[in-house]
């Protein structure tokens, strides 16, 4: 069974792969503070932080529009591609929580799990910070202690995401049913399960959508035994 991250790796996920000094920032030493070097409150690279900077500042130009002058029909598309564009962060945001478990930055810091650190980091709710790092488990692919490149499980997953067709609630509530999905079911049988949720989450909230994951946890695991 896929093995949702919550905590500390398990026998069904691969231990993350542990950083170099040299992902750690600088030497990989740990300060006083219990940070690494390039932790918490150091810069990003020149290029991530242009793009920050392109998209705060698209952000003002939203903000300061003067939306009474704008007609209902496009007011409401507006709204439609702003959800569309907010949307895909949430795919930086499951790459980010993603890199920090593979490197295993926590273990280093002393913390308990990547979501635990990015709860503390953060200040998300653990639900959220569980949400990205098992999202980024069956989506992006993983690698084992000896280098060896494991395929994701669910990429389709992210696609989704950037998209902005999935949001982040949409994406746990996925996340959650895809990871319950006995490894004794077939691979179409669980593609369909993939395809399905995918394909229902363009016209379904997140709640709705949980009606369809659940139906679709009955299907492959009627009896909950395996």
């Amino acid at each position: 069974m896929f093995s949702a991250v919550d905590a500390v790796p398990c026998g069904g996920m691969p231990e993350p792969a542990r950083a170099k000094p040299s992902q750690a920032g600088g030497d990989g030493s740990i300060d006083g503070d219990g940070a690494a070097d390039g932790g918490v409150g150091s810069q990003p690279p020149a290029d991530a932080r242009d793009a920050l900077a392109a998209i705060r500042d698209g952000i003002a130009a939203l903000r300061d529009q003067q939306l009474w002058m704008i007609g209902q029909d496009d007011l409401l598309g507006l709204a439609r591609q702003v959800e569309q564009a907010a949307r895909t962060m949430y795919g930086i945001q499951v790459r980010l929580a993603g890199e920090i478990h593979q490197r295993g930055i926590a273990g280093m810091l002393d913390v308990r799990s990547a979501a635990h650190l990015l709860h503390q980091t953060l200040t998300i709710t653990m639900a959220d910070a569980r949400g990205r790092v098992a999202a980024a488990a069956i989506a992006l692919p993983g690698e084992t202690p000896t280098g060896e490149v494991i395929d994701p499980a669910a990429p389709e997953l992210l696609d989704a995401i950037d998209q902005g067709v999935v949001s982040a609630g949409q994406a746990r509530v996925i996340t959650r049913c895809l990871t319950k999905i006995p490894d004794t079911v077939d691979e179409p049988t669980a593609k369909l399960c993939r395809d399905t949720l995918l394909a229902e989450a363009a016209g379904r909230d997140e709640n709705r959508l949980a009606q369809i994951a659940d139906h679709s946890q009955l299907i492959v695991d009627p009896d909950g035994r395996l």
